[in-house]
């Protein structure tokens, strides 16, 4: 019994020195990832990066270097040719880089260092190397307002026998509800003759950018005006629905029918009145 024993313990020995060198190294991967606030009228670009530590067994004939090169993949939500980021049902195309040009998507083949690099280790203490990438949306894709989230996993190769997994890294896109008019054309109001037997009516077009989906209101202020002793008033949509695109609102200006004015030549112009165009989001 006792050499029994004593034949299992050796036996138990031999199998944890298998194990230790086996894990001569081992590596860990990490990226903190990207996050931006979305810009429909440029390019957005963003540079972050990943950060591999290494450590090595405690044989002094364990090696002390490996090879590494990573992989990156198309995160939860992917589309044919892009990364999406996802807000509940709505989704907004970007990817990953391997360079600040945006040239080279970095999923699937590409891999960031494209040859692979050495990781070299003095002593037992963690040795860390760190490569850069980019996260870039193109402009001009009209995103609903919302917070656009994604994951996506790297995966690395090392040398032969040398331990470790993949990590992840999250990707936030932040796409605030926004509202912008730009100058808006003068109404000119041509009434023509005293008392004339018709309305006069004139328009113009208010250019309103608001983020897609994003529901405005619109008013305008003082609702009437008088100009050459002429009483006109304004109106225009009180609603709209925003495109991420601009939308061309309608202020119609109407003075009724029946109006002398103060004009005492058969030709005048009147002094221009100012109004004021508020949107609500």
């Amino acid at each position: 019994m006792k050499n029994k024993l004593i034949h299992r313990l050796t036996g138990t020995a031999l199998m944890l020195s298998m194990n230790a060198a086996q894990a001569a190294i081992s590596c860990n991967i990490s990226s903190p990832g990207f996050i931006f606030g979305y810009d429909n009228t440029l390019q957005n670009i963003v540079q972050t990066s990943y950060s591999i530590t290494c450590t090595r067994g405690v044989d002094a004939t364990d090696p002390t270097t490996t090879t590494y090169a990573v992989r990156a993949n198309n995160g939860l939500t992917p589309a044919v040719n892009n990364n999406q980021a996802a807000s509940g049902a709505n989704r907004l195309r970007y990817d990953t880089f391997t360079s600040n040009t945006c040239g080279t998507q970095w999923r699937n083949n590409p891999t960031i260092p494209s040859t692979a690099g050495t990781i070299t280790m003095t002593g037992l203490l963690p040795t860390t190397v760190t490569q850069t990438f980019w996260g870039c949306s193109n402009a001009g894709l009209l995103p609903t307002a919302g917070i656009y989230t994604d994951t996506v996993t790297m995966t690395p190769t090392y040398s032969a026998g040398v331990l470790g997994g993949t990590g992840t890294f999250p990707v936030k896109i932040i796409t605030p509800a926004t509202c912008t008019i730009s100058a808006i054309p003068s109404i000119t109001l041509a009434y023509g003759n005293a008392l004339r037997l018709t309305p006069a009516t004139a328009t113009t077009s208010a250019p309103v950018t608001c983020s897609n989906q994003l529901p405005y209101t619109l008013a305008v202020s003082p609702t009437r005006g008088v100009s050459a002793g002429i009483y006109y008033t304004l109106s225009l949509p009180g609603s709209a629905t925003g495109t991420g695109a601009v939308q061309n609102i309608t202020i119609t200006a109407t003075a009724q029918a029946g109006q002398a004015g103060t004009c005492s030549t058969s030709s005048c112009i009147g002094a221009a009145q100012s109004h004021t165009l508020t949107v609500t989001y």
